[in-house]
């Protein structure tokens, strides 16, 4: 069973996340993901693994403006001593990317 605190834990990491997303700040996504994460993406090779695979700073700084995100649904789960947090996330672009 998962914890009110642990709860509380895993949608604090979310929602710093989300904020990091939205004000295209690279270093504060990356320090939320594990070393040897594997990310799928739309943009190819579509499969990348480790945190410095993606250049995300690089995508973030063709954009205009924030990235609007929102995160919906949120269920925690507790599997053994980790609590993980399910949810539907969308990201939009607000803006036209620079050339």
């Amino acid at each position: 069973m998962t914890t009110h605190d642990e709860k509380t834990a895993v949608a604090t990491v979310i929602e710093d996340w989300s904020k990091a997303i939205s004000n295209k700040n690279a270093a504060q996504v990356l320090s939320h993901l594990a070393d040897d994460v594997v990310q799928f993406t739309l943009a190819p090779p579509l499969r990348y693994q480790g945190k410095e695979a993606e250049d995300l700073q690089g995508w973030f700084d063709t954009w205009e403006g924030p990235i609007g995100i929102e995160s919906r649904d949120m269920r925690a789960i507790s599997l053994a001593s980790t609590a993980a947090e399910a949810a539907h996330i969308r990201m939009h672009l607000d803006r036209l990317a620079r050339d």
